[in-house]
């Protein structure tokens, strides 16, 4: 993947499983599952593998989103909770729009 120059982006839920990823040429590793894991379980790990970034994958929403980011990752992984099943089968996609502003208007703040 790497000799192609795209990005190689595993996952991984334990500190080894991580620093294997890392160790084999990952560029970012996947925290799976973050929204399980707790930002208490990130803190906990990201202190002997700072050198990692990390994008929280799995659970992540609008509800906590910028706390994610907030507290170091590097990025979010967002799949059901931004392309919603629901809404296309309705044809609801400038519902799915205003979802995915309110993503991008809510990383803004964190920005600030």
């Amino acid at each position: 993947v790497k000799e192609l120059g795209i990005a190689s982006i595993p996952g991984a839920m334990t500190p080894s499983e991580i620093m294997l990823a890392w160790n084999h040429g990952a560029d970012i590793v996947k925290l799976f599952p973050a929204g399980i894991l707790t930002l208490s379980y990130y803190k906990a790990i990201k202190g002997p593998i700072s050198h990692v970034p990390l994008m929280a994958v799995g659970g992540v929403d609008t509800t906590n989103v910028k706390s994610f980011i907030a507290a170091g990752f590097s990025s979010c992984g967002i799949g059901s909770n931004i392309v919603r099943n629901d809404l296309i089968k309705e044809k609801k996609f400038s519902a799915l729009t205003e979802l995915a502003k309110e993503y991008v208007s809510l990383l803004e703040e964190v920005k600030k």
